[in-house]
């Protein structure tokens, strides 16, 4: 999942939009440097490699980077669609399905028996349900106005802080090579985020004086 910055940017490139080889190599880095913290940050943990354990991450993989741009074909195409309209939408499906499923594998009625047990399960829920509807709000309107690149990256960003403040809570070890990814990590979004400003503040020293539109102050 931490590499899903390359899938992004390359489902972005065959649908039309133009990346720099700049872009590439800090999507590249960007990766790298997610990949090597999440490796090292669950080092010790036993774990099997399995063909379709292979084949099923890779058709994670290619999901969960085709989404953002289907959601993003989605708004180009219907510009009229508001991000409340939909986030409303997938997550009504996303309640049918997993209604179907619960009825289908006979868990509903366990759901309910489980809730009326455990009647403080559903502060949980509701406290879970406020910041997931919050957080697909910010998905949507993130998509909508900057493009899935720049929210995969975002997403990247978000599972690293989330691993470092598990770090801090629970006073989990981290490596040297899992705090080096870490800086290189933040340092590259940093150079991508100055590399526009610095590129206007260039623009901005070739005009001439002249050039400028003078206003009055009165």
């Amino acid at each position: 999942k931490s590499v899903k910055i390359l899938p992004a940017v390359i489902i972005s490139s065959l649908r039309g939009k133009k990346h720099s080889l700049t872009d590439y190599a800090e999507c590249m880095v960007l990766a790298c440097a997610c990949f090597v913290f999440g490796e090292q940050s669950e080092a010790g943990t036993d774990s099997m490699t399995t063909v379709a354990g292979v084949v099923l991450l890779a058709a994670y993989l290619l999901c969960d980077s085709l989404t953002p741009h289907f959601q993003d074909m989605l708004f180009q195409k219907h510009e009229d669609i508001d991000v409340v309209q939909a986030t409303l939408a997938m997550s009504s499906i996303a309640v049918v399905m997993m209604l179907v499923e619960m009825t289908v594998t006979f868990k509903l009625f366990q759901s309910f028996t489980f809730l009326y047990q455990c009647p403080e399960a559903l502060l949980h829920m509701t406290v879970l349900s406020l910041a997931s509807t919050l957080t697909q709000y910010m998905i949507s309107y993130t998509i909508k106005h900057f493009g899935p690149v720049v929210f995969t990256i975002i997403s990247s960003t978000r599972q690293v802080i989330s691993v470092l403040i598990s770090a801090v809570l629970f006073s989990h070890h981290m490596s040297g090579l899992a705090m080096t990814a870490m800086c290189i990590m933040f340092g590259t979004l940093m150079v991508r985020a100055l590399r526009p400003l610095a590129k206007d503040h260039k623009e901005l020293e070739n005009v001439e004086p002249e050039d400028y539109q003078r206003v009055p102050l009165l």
